[in-house]
């Protein structure tokens, strides 16, 4: 039988370490899977069979590279895994960030662009020049631009409304100095005044009047823009919610960037300036949405704000929001330094010492001691706040180039676990909850062995990594029939898993015989400790042909917001018996960039999506914006053509063989010649339209099939949870309905939806296209306005539920179902097939 895997606990993993360690001839290292699939296959003879390998990278020393925090030498927690033990105490490590989103002082309305203009004395015509005022630590310091040439003015003095400085100034053959004293209007506008030109006997050469004006700027909507958003909760206290809001052509997007960049959605301003949005919460277990309504008046908004969960209103209050002044015609004020608590949240094991711009600003089990050695103090490895002393903020410069540099010990060079995972967070005030500088899981410089002197400061040059490490374990998969001792064995070709220093472990078995049941062992060829190694695991193979009992799918999409989601609506997945699972989209919800989340999810589907059978469900899959750190459909139309899936959704790219293969996410799945599957990027890393020509000629060579179904993530027939995808609907809807599609499954609005079939944006029983989804596995999901849903009388059935679909297709007919996680089903379609 197929044996479940359990999650080993970290004191396991740390003890299995220990005890392996004296054990040099045994290989640890941490396995997620193994995993079926079929990516551009043919899935009634083979079976690719896939595995992640958590390795520890034997790097080179003295060399800097670039990889994920945290770092660690065998704590599961650990994204970027070294093999420290027996060669190394310390790792240094270095990140430069920007303070930018530190809170500043208020400007001076001085501060910013001037174009200024000087009349010459004795009707001599006018003199034009650039003036621009900046706030620093020190005070107000200017540049004056004339005659292209820049003068630098180290002070400049204000008071109220008035601005005085001088700078020295060559016209003519005479050498002196300029005096300037302006004064503004009330709005900053324009500023008037006088020049007096003095030798260096300070006697006056020249007089005149001095005027300036604020430059144009370009007209902004004015929702666009950052927003200084302020929540007023039931209990009086005030959450703040920085927001930014830009065009998206028709439309808005907003996010809120210090909040996980969580999205603002259905942002609307009406004519009489009434404003309205929403973005999902969650607070005390409860998931739901909150609805923002204001009313925007001089750059400000005011209005109420409601939470409701399952449609259900919970709670009620008041809300406004300011326009953030700073923009990029406005010098930044310094650091509001009497506000800002700056501090270290880090998980280390053992101890560690931190520099702020090359000045040691922390330290934690680290002791000096009088004959220069240290001696390293146990600290078993958990989350832990530093605040740092405010006397260091003054080493905080402006722009990118601070740099926080740690080394992280370990308690001894043989001690077998060690960890380091920093964050830089700040408050502000009194606020409880602190705001990211550097978050977890970014990427850091690092380096084992001895750092030149000055690499708390340094420019880095960084070496790439080798990928995939040189230190792999050769593994195969042996595989028969179920029960049968007719054994054969094929190598599992190793391939990094992205960027992440770990390893993708795959074999593609062919010449397999159709709906046949099949045992795999994975096999090392050194000894080696994990579970899945010398355990059988079972799959079938798909059908060429279907029966009088049909051949069944599953499918879904939007799948991980929280494990036991995912965990429970893939072991329905299995209950279900199904042949396969089409996966619509947003897998492991990692957003190009949390490798541990496909680890997560290649255990859930591994443990959980296995039919009574015991066999492990195959998975077909599609690709969706959460697979990506930057989605092709927010390029500028001149970068489209720059735009490099492989590394804007690495992981997914990495693991599916069809996908890295052909760099490209669009492929097709045919079984036998009774069903084809067509699988769609909307919008993701391929636009629609460069898709078009290939899904035409696809469909086109499968109009025969009895059943033709396609798989997207964005819908284009949605809820009205959120906008439809427009370019879906101009470049594949109108192929859908011309080659006879039965059902396009779509994803991404977290609810159920099914359609009625649809041509030409009217219902046609007929001739018409299903539109089933929308993408509610494993995440929390959106409230329908179920008025505004039933003014469009194709959308038959929408349900905020999670669940998935189940599709078994018959000989002359395919029957839909919809189930919940506890196996309930609560929506049933039947639908008769000519073909």
């Amino acid at each position: 039988m197929h044996l479940r895997m359990p999650t080993l606990s970290l004191a396991a993993l740390r003890f299995a370490a220990v005890a392996l360690a004296l054990t040099p001839s045994i290989s640890v290292a941490e396995i997620h899977g193994p995993i079926c699939s079929w990516h551009d296959d043919d899935p009634t003879s083979s079976m690719t069979v896939q595995w992640i390998e958590k390795v520890n990278a034997d790097m080179e020393e003295n060399k800097w590279f670039e990889d994920t925090a945290g770092f660690g030498d065998s704590d599961n927690d650990d994204e970027t895994m070294l093999l420290m033990l027996d060669k190394h105490q310390v790792l240094h490590i270095r990140k430069t960030f920007k303070a930018e989103s530190l809170p500043r002082i208020g400007h001076d309305t001085f501060m910013g662009h001037w174009q200024a203009v000087a009349e010459l004395p004795d009707g001599g015509g006018t003199r034009e020049s650039r003036l621009r005022f900046f706030q620093t630590r020190d005070g107000v310091t200017a540049e004056v631009e004339v005659d292209g040439k820049t003068i630098k003015i180290d002070k400049v003095e204000i008071k109220d409304k008035v601005a005085t400085f001088h700078f020295p100034f060559e016209a003519e053959g005479l050498t002196g100095t300029v005096h300037i004293e302006i004064t503004r209007d009330d709005k900053a506008e324009n500023f008037e005044g006088k020049y007096t030109f003095k030798d260096a006997q300070d006697a006056e050469l020249a007089t005149g009047k001095f005027t300036g004006t604020r430059p144009p700027q370009p007209e902004k909507h004015p929702l666009v823009g950052g927003w200084k958003v302020a929540i007023t909760l039931p209990d009086g206290k005030v959450e703040q919610l920085p927001a930014v809001i830009t065009k998206e052509g028709d439309g808005f997007k907003g996010v809120f960037p210090e909040n996980d960049n969580r999205t603002l959605q259905g942002i609307e301003l009406k004519a009489d300036k009434q404003f309205s949005g929403t973005f999902d919460y969650e607070t005390s277990g409860l998931k739901g949405i909150v609805h923002l309504k204001a009313e925007l008046k001089d750059d400000r908004l005011a209005g109420d704000w409601s939470f409701s969960v399952n449609s259900n209103e919970v709670a009620k209050g008041k809300w406004e929001a300011s326009k953030n002044v700073e923009d990029d015609d406005t010098i930044l004020a310094p650091f509001d330094l009497e506000k800002i608590r700056l501090s270290l949240n880090i998980y280390y094991d053992d101890a560690f010492i931190a520099y702020l711009n090359g000045k040691e600003v922390l330290r934690s089990g680290v002791v000096d001691q009088e004959d220069g050695t240290r001696t390293i103090q146990g600290h078993e490895a958990e989350w832990e706040t530093f605040d740092i002393d405010d006397k260091f903020l003054d080493l905080l410069v402006e722009g990118d180039q601070n740099v926080l540099a740690i080394e992280g010990w370990n308690l001894s060079i043989n001690s077998p676990d060690f960890s380091l995972h920093p964050e830089l967070q700040f408050r502000v005030g009194d606020e409880k909850d602190p705001r990211t500088v550097i978050g977890k899981n970014e990427t850091w410089q690092f380096l084992l062995g001895k750092p030149q002197e000055d690499w708390t400061t340094a420019s880095i040059k960084v070496e790439e990594l080798v990928q995939p490490p040189k230190n792999l374990t050769p593994f195969s998969i042996r595989y028969a029939r179920r029960g049968s001792d007719d054994w054969s064995t094929i190598k599992a070709e190793p391939r990094p898993f992205a960027d992440t220093g770990h390893v993708i472990h795959m074999s593609k078995i062919t010449g397999l015989k159709p709906d046949t049941a099949y045992q795999f062992v994975i096999n090392s060829e050194i000894p080696y400790s994990s579970p899945q190694v010398g355990t059988s695991f079972f799959f079938r193979t798909a059908p060429d042909k279907v029966s009088a009992d049909g051949v069944a799918f599953v499918t879904g999409g939007d799948m991980f917001h929280k494990r036991n989601l995912l965990d429970a609506m893939n072991h329905q997945a299995g209950m279900q018996n199904p042949v396969f699972a089409l996966l619509g989209g947003d897998l492991a919800y990692a957003n190009g960039k949390d490798s541990w989340r496909w680890c997560d999810w290649v255990d859930s589907w591994h443990n959980e999506a296995v039919t009574q059978g015991d066999n492990l469900v195959p998975m077909v899959v599609a690709i969706g914006n959460q697979e990506c750190n930057g989605e092709i459909k927010d390029e500028p139309a001149d970068k489209v053509k720059d735009y490099k899936p492989t590394e804007h959704a690495k992981f997914y790219y990495s693991l599916f063989v069809g996908a890295q293969k052909r760099k490209s996410s669009d492929y097709v799945i045919d079984f036998g010649d009774y069903m084809s599957i067509v699988l769609l990027d909307s919008n993701h890393t391929q636009t629609p339209e460069s898709q078009k020509a290939w899904l035409e000629e696809t469909l086109r060579e499968r109009q025969s099939r009895p059943n033709l179904f396609t798989c997207h993530h964005r819908p284009t027939y949605g809820t009205l949870v959120k906008e439809d995808e427009k370019d879906v609907r101009e470049h594949w809807v109108p192929l859908f309905e011309k080659y006879g599609v039965d059902v396009a499954f779509e994803n991404d609005h977290h609810v159920y939806k099914r359609t009625l079939p649809i041509k030409e944006d009217k219902i046609d029983y007929t001739n018409g296209v299903v539109y089933m989804g929308d993408g509610a596995w494993g995440v929390d999901v959106r409230n329908i306005d179920w008025k505004e849903m039933q003014k469009r009388e194709y959308l038959h059935r929408g349900e905020n539920l999670n669940h998935l679909i189940k599709v078994t297709v018959k000989p002359g007919l395919q029957l839909y179902e919809a189930f919940l996680s506890d196996g309930r089903r609560f929506d049933s379609y039947p639908r008769l097939i000519a073909k």
